[in-house]
Formats: structure tokens, C-alpha cells, sequence
């Protein structure tokens, strides 16, 4: 008697479990996926698709190059810290870090970040140091950084999504990188990487030309660089700055958009802050070299090598 009066609920509750499961499934489905995939090495335990591929489509497309350079960078960092540190924009791609641990006779770990400024660097400072304290920071800095609009916000959403295995599986951009894994993986051909566009080298001398016109100082950065290098201090690590060479063609747009003695009291502002070490100079011969540059702004690997 009792089970024919509990016969109508279970045969509800299955009815509820089936629809329940038909509702879930393409969702556990695109979930599974990404687990396997996982283009970030989020879980680092499937390798289905190669490292390989994934590292190269951290930088296939512009607009989600930031997000996907600091998922991975981040994972990678957490799993593995290295106490010497490289922290900077895209000016860091391409950067040979073998020959730089030759040459100091150390090992880097490089978490330069395609559009990052200097918030950024800021947000990456603090999630190195939660992890490890660092040995030696080395802080690519850019007074073109320093114009008003340049402090949006990079980190919040890799950091949340990096916080959180839910919001990984879930993350869109995330399931955008699991679908260009897949399709990178079984058909390369119809994945092109690293193609510049024939105007590319005039249209970065245009977007500096306009950026220099209407520049305006945005002094905030300061504060921060000096938290950083209050805590450097007590923490006995090293930090550097450095401000990677242009090319010596955006040297005279700044110059002809009057910005020489805002540039000189930046400079200046630097130096009393932390060991400063200004190579975007006239007199320095990588900058008058064209052959050392993708753009006006990006070095070539061998660029970068000269740098070191």
C-alpha cells in the first residue's frame, strides 16, 4: 500500500530527473570539453591537445590576447614560480628568455601581457608576490603609458576566472580558446598566426602621432610604482625599470607634440622612485635601426637580443 501511494512521486521525480538530465547534457557536454581541451592548462593533467598549439594561439587574436596571455601566465606562474621576473606589454613578446638566463647566468619567468599598462603591472606585482616573494623584478615602464585613459582594467576577469574552476568551464572567452585549440589541432592550415598587415608599420606611426597630439599626463601610476618599491625594499627584492627603445621615428612625434619636458620629468620622477634605466634615447643605436623592429614599437627576437 505504501508503494503504490509513493508510486505517482517516483514516477515524477523520474520524469524530473530525465528532463533535468536532457537539460543538462549539452552543457556537460561543452563543460567535458573544455576540460579535455583545456587551453589554458587550467587542470594540467589532459593533453589532448599540444602545448605547443596552445601557446601559439595566446596571441592569435588582438582582442583576446590580454586575457589569454594572463590565464596561462598566471596558471603556469602558480605551478611553477621563478624568482626573477620580467613584468611589462607586448614590447615582452617574442623575447628570448634562454638567451637572457645565459647572460645573467639565471632563470626568468616572463609576464609581459599584449595591451598592458601600467595597472597591470601593478595587478601582476601582487599576484607574483601572493605566490613568492621575488628575487629580482625587472618592470618594463613606458611614458606613453603614463596618458590619461591608458589604467583599464586587464586582470579582474583572469584573475576571477583563474580564482574559480566554475567560471573556467563556463568563462566565454575560455570556450572560445577550447573551440581555436580544436580547430588548431586537427586542421593548422586554416589558422594563420603572426601575420602583420602590409600597413601595419604606418598605421602603429598613425595611432602614435594621434596618441602624442592629445596627450595628456596621468601622474597615478607613481603612487603605485612607489608602493612597489616601498615593499621591494623590505623584501629584499630587486627591482629595475626599464623603458624599452621606440623606434627613433616616434622620438620626433613626441618631440614635435611638445612632450619633451613632460618626458623629462617622468624620467626624472623614475629615477627617485627605483634603479631606472631609460633606453628609449636618441643616442642609442638599436632605436635608429629598423631592421631591429616588427613596428615602430615592437622589437624582432634579434631586436631583443641587443636589448639584453
Amino acid at each position: 500500500t505504501l508503494f503504490r501511494s509513493l508510486l505517482p512521486i517516483l514516477m515524477g521525480l523520474r520524469k524530473f530527473f530525465l528532463r533535468l538530465a536532457l537539460i543538462s547534457a549539452p552543457f556537460s557536454f561543452v563543460f567535458g570539453v573544455v576540460v579535455v581541451v583545456d587551453p589554458y592548462n587550467y587542470f594540467n593533467w589532459s593533453h589532448v591537445v599540444d602545448d605547443a598549439v596552445k601557446l601559439k594561439n595566446l596571441n592569435h587574436d588582438g582582442r583576446t590576447m590580454a586575457f589569454s596571455n594572463l590565464m596561462w601566465k598566471m596558471k603556469e606562474y602558480r605551478r611553477t614560480p621563478v624568482p626573477n621576473v620580467l613584468i611589462g606589454d607586448s614590447r615582452l613578446s617574442y623575447f628570448d628568455l634562454e638567451h637572457l638566463a645565459k647572460v645573467t647566468g639565471k632563470p626568468w619567468y616572463n609576464f609581459g601581457v599584449p595591451g598592458g599598462n601600467h595597472r597591470t603591472a601593478a595587478d601582476v606585482f601582487g599576484y607574483i608576490d601572493s605566490i613568492a616573494s621575488p628575487g629580482t623584478v625587472w618592470m618594463q615602464v613606458s611614458f606613453r603609458n603614463m596618458a590619461a585613459g591608458q589604467d583599464y582594467d586587464l586582470y579582474s576577469e583572469p584573475f576571477a576566472v583563474e580564482s574559480t574552476p566554475g567560471l573556467y568551464v563556463s568563462n566565454r572567452r575560455v570556450l572560445a580558446a577550447s573551440a581555436l585549440a580544436l580547430k588548431a589541432s586537427w586542421s593548422p592550415e586554416s589558422v594563420q598566426y603572426d601575420v602583420l598587415a602590409p600597413d601595419h608599420w604606418n598605421n602603429v606611426v598613425d595611432m602614435e602621432t594621434e596618441a602624442a597630439t592629445n596627450f595628456i599626463m596621468d601622474t597615478s601610476f607613481y603612487a603605485r610604482l612607489e608602493s612597489i618599491a616601498r615593499h621591494c625594499r623590505l623584501r629584499g627584492t630587486e627591482l629595475l625599470l626599464i623603458e624599452w627603445p621606440a623606434y627613433h621615428e616616434l622620438h620626433g612625434i613626441r618631440s614635435a607634440a611638445g612632450l619633451d619636458p613632460l618626458q623629462a620629468g617622468y624620467r626624472e620622477r623614475l629615477g627617485s622612485i627605483a634603479t631606472y634605466v631609460d633606453l628609449d634615447t636618441l643616442g642609442n643605436p638599436i632605436s635608429a635601426d629598423r631592421n631591429n623592429y616588427r613596428d615602430p614599437l615592437h622589437l624582432t627576437v634579434e631586436g631583443q637580443r641587443k636589448l639584453v
